[in-house]
């Protein structure tokens, strides 16, 4: 670079390693009668050095008037930008109170996400890891920007479109479960985050452990493509407490659960269970209707109607008695117990 010659070094280069923010150095210069000194840092004298000045300390916008000035491309801001925000959500929009501030916030970012398209240095792969990464207080505004990330894995036939589209449906079976409201404050971004990186086959357990057929049912309705929580839940429904609503879990296993399951082992553990757990009801309440409700799941009309096209043969093994599911009564015919109990509700006089 060019320099009077009355320059030298106010720093020892030795000491500065290859942070030129500590370079610093003294030019003299003479106009008509004025001397004058000047104390410099190395980087306001090479442009690309001064703008990752501005971008280290956060001054984006001095970043950006000073890019449009030395002709840096915008991109390079931007990226920075972006990145920042994504690494460091939560401090970036804590001010942010009202669902107008959040918005503006989102459409700021959306916007820098369209320059870089405009400026033609657009990386797709960046701004759906941006859109994923990103966590802003507002279901609203967190939907926006994973459906602007699922249109750039469409467009550009990414191969994270499929992580993109299982997010967008958590999102929603996150506020299916009332996790989440149209109300900014009342959306934990954080929990948003949690719920988001969340073992479902844990939590479809813990919903069950509670009694809480209801987001069991969601969780599981949703996310049937969730290899580990199909494969779970013959041990996940043996945690329900003995006071569920016994008619409500025999539906939901009736209707959603039997149908999904086509593996020999868990058509035998989960007809042990209903054994089991009808043996206890009978035995605590002393009336037959919900261990009948439970009984009846064994009847082979209910396993035949539940047969799925890949476990039919299983279930039919099943029901041949090649697998010993339930001892003494049971162990022939469910359905011939399931009659016989209702028969003896019928004697019993009740309905």
């Amino acid at each position: 670079m060019d320099v009077s010659q009355w320059t030298w070094l106010a720093t020892d280069t030795r000491l500065a390693a290859d942070i030129t923010d500590a370079i610093m150095f003294v030019e003299g210069t003479v106009n008509e009668d004025t001397h004058s000194l000047f104390l410099r840092r190395l980087y306001e004298t090479v442009p690309m050095e001064r703008l990752a000045h501005y971008l280290r300390d956060g001054r984006y916008a001095e970043a950006g008037q000073f890019a449009e000035e030395c002709g840096i491309p915008m991109s390079r801001v931007y990226r920075t930008r972006l990145e920042e925000l994504a690494k460091n959500s939560s401090h970036a929009t804590a001010n942010l109170c009202t669902s107008e501030e959040i918005s503006l916030f989102t459409d700021n970012v959306l916007e820098m996400l369209q320059q870089l398209d405009e400026e033609g240095s657009q990386d797709s792969e960046f701004a759906i890891d941006i859109c994923l990464r990103l966590s802003v207080p507002s279901y609203a505004d967190t939907r926006r920007l994973l459906q602007h990330a699922q249109q750039l894995a469409i467009e550009f036939n990414s191969p994270r479109r499929t992580v993109v589209e299982k997010t967008i449906q958590r999102l929603g079976t996150w506020l299916m479960l009332g996790r989440a409201t149209s109300n900014a404050s009342q959306f934990s971004a954080d929990g948003w985050h949690a719920f988001r990186e969340a073992d479902l086959a844990a939590d479809l357990r813990s919903y069950i452990a509670k009694g809480n057929i209801s987001c069991a049912s969601t969780v599981w309705r949703r996310h049937q493509d969730d290899e580990r929580m199909v494969t779970d839940i013959a041990g996940a429904i043996q945690g329900a407490p003995l006071n569920i609503n016994t008619q409500a879990l025999a539906t939901w296993l009736r209707q959603e659960v039997l149908p999904v399951i086509h593996s020999a082992q868990q058509w035998h553990d989960v007809a042990a269970w209903i054994e089991q757990r009808a043996r206890s009801l009978e035995a605590k309440q002393r009336k037959p209707y919900d261990a009948l409700a439970l009984v009846e799941l064994l009847d082979i009309g209910s396993w035949s109607a539940c047969q799925g096209s890949n476990g039919g043969q299983d279930s039919r093994t099943l029901t041949e008695g090649q697998f010993t599911v339930t001892p003494q009564s049971f162990i022939d015919s469910s359905q011939r117990m399931s009659q016989w109990m209702l028969g003896l509700a019928q004697f019993s006089g009740k309905d």
